[in-house]
């Protein structure tokens, strides 16, 4: 049974569901705060063993937008949000497994050993069965090298670009019946920003080695 007819069925209306003039809160455009980057951001922390509560209790809602009713908790999360970029959503070694796992997946599109529905659809276990299980040697290796950690990554002036998306935020803290941003009330996490995008934007030129061998 199709996901529209699932809907229906429970008194649902999918064209309401799918259109997300309805739901404001569910995404925006960055620095603001939204339901998407809060989820994944929070979610990360808490596997990262931090205390998300804090900062969880000092978020409301005010005129459709998410905003902060606390400098400190506002500022904390920040620089957790900047922490996870530089850390993790853009280090090297984060870029290097999508571009192993990408490369790997292309392969084996290109040689029809999945589909892009697989891709968009289909679920992860079983995505990677299909390719392990196929003759497609190049991308049963990048992933087996993947699982058991069995490559090294070096610096150099001749491998593959990584560059990553840039992610941050600059949130609103409400005082009354008023709100301003982050970085209007400390200068400095403006410039933490900007220093964190321009890392970013450089990037890693790099080779992926294994067994001797460069792969990618």
């Amino acid at each position: 049974m199709e996901i529209k007819m699932i809907l229906k069925k429970h008194g649902f209306k999918p064209e309401r569901i799918g259109n997300p003039e309805f739901f404001k809160l569910l995404e925006t455009e960055a620095p603001d705060l939204c339901a998407d980057r809060l989820d994944y951001s929070l979610r990360d922390l808490h596997h990262l063993n931090f205390k998300i509560s804090s900062i969880m209790n000092h978020l409301t809602i005010h005129k459709g937008e998410f905003v902060f009713n606390s400098k400190k908790q506002a500022l904390l999360y920040a620089k957790k949000y900047i922490y996870l970029q530089t850390k993790f959503y853009s280090s090297k070694q984060d870029m290097v497994n999508v571009k192993m796992l990408t490369t790997a997946l292309k392969s084996a599109l290109d040689n029809k050993i999945i589909s892009r529905k697989d891709v968009i659809y289909g679920v992860d276990y079983d995505l990677i069965k299909k390719i392990e299980s196929s003759k497609d040697d190049f991308a049963k290796n990048l992933l087996k090298m993947l699982r058991e950690k069995n490559y090294a990554v070096i610096d150099s002036h001749k491998g593959i670009i990584l560059k990553a998306k840039f992610r941050y935020v600059d949130p609103k803290i409400l005082d009354g019946n008023s709100t301003s941003r982050l970085s209007e009330i400390y200068p400095y996490y403006g410039k933490a920003i900007e220093k964190a995008r321009k890392k970013c934007a450089k990037g890693f030129e790099v080779k992926i080695i294994s067994n001797g061998k460069v792969i990618l």
